[in-house]
């Protein structure tokens, strides 16, 4: 197994695991997640439905997404395209997504921890996932 594969399935295990603690705040009592949205300084937490209901639908979403990494993790070569994928839609949602933060509102820190925690981590599997492939490659043609 080259380095680039190597690098690239524990980084690809680490951030689905990572994103499979959202399914914490899944199944987490309201109170829970309204006394975190205050902590974060976001004031009282909304008591409507759809507040609740997008909070505990993006957690399960990410958890599926960790659920994703961790299968594509298994067989990086056979994943590729499928990784790639994910590390380019990474990179246009973390620059979307600077945008929406400042739509709707969030604080500075929210938005650069959004930016600053997905834009790198996506660079790097997208350039893992290029040099692995190009190694594979020239592999395949000795």
């Amino acid at each position: 197994m080259i380095d680039s594969e190597r690098a690239l399935k524990i980084i690809l295990r680490l951030v689905g695991l990572f994103c499979l603690l959202a399914l914490a705040a899944a199944f987490a009592p309201t109170s829970l997640l309204a006394w975190c949205h205050e902590q974060l300084g976001f004031g009282e937490f909304p008591a409507t439905p759809v507040v609740e209901y997008l909070a505990r639908s993006v957690s399960l979403f990410y958890a599926v997404l960790g659920g994703l990494l961790l299968a594509t993790s298994a067989d990086v070569r056979r994943a590729a395209p499928v990784i790639t994928y994910l590390a380019v839609a990474g990179l246009v949602f973390s620059i979307v997504i600077l945008f929406v933060d400042e739509w709707v509102g969030l604080p500075t820190w929210w938005s650069v921890g959004e930016c600053v925690s997905l834009l790198p981590l996506c660079v790097v599997i997208l350039w893992l996932q290029v040099r692995m492939t190009s190694t594979v490659a020239k592999e395949k043609e000795r």
